[in-house]
């Protein structure tokens, strides 16, 4: 899902496992009832059941819109995303939404919890796909899928019983931006 899919009006990115999120559950409901909310969740398709949630367990519209936390609130025009506010402020919400009652039984302020897009497995993962798959230089070895990495480095001789990390696609982008050197530069034979 990308944010082109999303309807014009109030789009809020929310995961299950998020404290907050369950806290701004009632004025999302309350908010549903009377303006165009599309809920996003990015761990479990289907929660909140009260609502209709869209699927962004693949992080796609997360990762488009750069949502660092959960809850954010955005602006959906014309596939134009503005972000309004981040976790809860029962305040901005109520200005955003010009519903001055909503979340009246809740707590005034919440911060959000983490994106998921903000794990750094997964940020690596976002990060290759959006930069595309360009082709590495260096030569790419395939395992048998019974292969065990560690023990293939250490049995063509590229690790000397020291721990090694196998370098997947993912660490080489990883390691080649945290470098000054070119990755085309040769380090070793």
């Amino acid at each position: 899902m990308l944010l082109s899919d999303v309807p014009d009006g109030l789009l809020v990115i929310v995961k299950e496992e998020c404290e907050t999120c369950h806290t701004v559950l009632p004025a999302l409901v309350e908010l549903a009832k009377q303006q165009t909310l599309t809920v996003a969740v990015q761990d479990q398709p289907g929660w909140p059941s009260e609502l209709t949630p869209l699927d962004d367990s693949s992080l796609a519209l997360s990762w488009e819109l750069g949502t660092e936390v959960t809850p954010t609130l955005y602006q959906v025009t014309n596939a134009t995303a503005t972000q309004l506010t981040i976790g809860w402020d029962r305040a901005a919400w109520r200005d955003t939404t010009g519903l001055p009652q909503l979340g009246e039984d809740l707590p005034p302020h919440r911060p959000g919890c983490g994106s998921m897009t903000q794990d750094p497995a997964t940020h690596a993962r976002l990060t290759a796909q959006d930069e595309g798959q360009e082709v590495f230089s260096s030569r790419t070895l395939e395992l048998g899928s019974e292969e065990d990495p560690h023990e293939a480095m250490f049995t063509r001789g590229w690790a000397d019983g020291l721990p090694a990390v196998p370098p997947t696609p993912e660490r080489v982008r990883a390691m080649l931006a945290a470098t000054a050197r070119a990755p085309q530069e040769l380090v070793a034979h």
